[in-house]
């Protein structure tokens, strides 16, 4: 059965989007499903959704094999992941640019970020998760730092944000868009753009291009 449109969910639990909140629902599908198979690359892995919002791209996560835990901190959102999407995903209602994720690697509560171990370190040590999200473009910096600076617990990071700032992460060295954002994220991970999204893709539509 098809997941219910952005329209129709908002409609059905009597919500709109929160402008304040950066709130934009992506609701194309062949995005989705490619967004999808990027974060999931194997059936039972461990994945991380930002701001999960309606539950477009859970649903598909989901759908793929992905073990999801669906980071939200809009209530009215997550009664909507909660009332669609049930006991198949688990709901953290959280700030996504505080999150422990070597706790939610090991399965444990997404507490705010812990020091970091000492060497040969100890429960846990070792594994990673994947993170996705379709990123608020006034959180993106805090979100990004917070994936930086706990980089040794994340396998790989599939994001969705504003199109300048995809080309500033994935720029070349000595070109207009390399910066110390550039230099620090290519430092820790390979960083590449697949694909360039349309305003019209988005429920309601921003005022820019999106990427990931």
């Amino acid at each position: 059965m098809a997941y219910p449109s952005p329209r129709a969910l908002l409609g059905k639990y009597g919500l709109r989007a929160k402008k304040s909140w950066g709130q934009n629902f992506l609701g194309d599908e062949a995005a989705l499903d490619h967004i999808a198979r990027l974060a999931v690359e194997r059936e039972g892995e461990r994945v991380v959704e930002l701001g999960a919002g309606l539950g477009h791209l859970t649903a598909r996560l989901v759908a793929r094999g992905g073990r999801v835990v669906a980071v939200e901190r809009d209530r009215d959102m997550a009664r909507v992941l909660r009332g669609e999407l049930g006991d198949s995903v688990e709901i953290v209602e959280a700030d996504a640019a505080r999150l422990d994720y070597a706790a939610l690697a090991a399965g444990t509560p997404a507490a705010p970020p812990r020091p970091p171990p000492p060497p040969h370190g100890g429960e846990g040590e070792g594994k990673k998760i994947a993170v996705v999200g379709n990123l608020p473009y006034h959180l993106t910096s805090p979100i990004l730092f917070s994936l930086l600076d706990q980089a040794a617990s994340i396998s790989r990071a599939v994001l969705l944000v504003q199109r300048e700032v995809a080309e500033r992460l994935a720029a070349d060295p000595g070109t207009k868009d390399w910066g110390l954002v550039s230099v620090l994220l290519q430092r820790e991970a390979d960083v590449s753009i697949e694909r360039i999204v349309p305003p019209g893709a988005f429920v309601p539509p921003p005022r820019v291009e999106s990427a990931w």
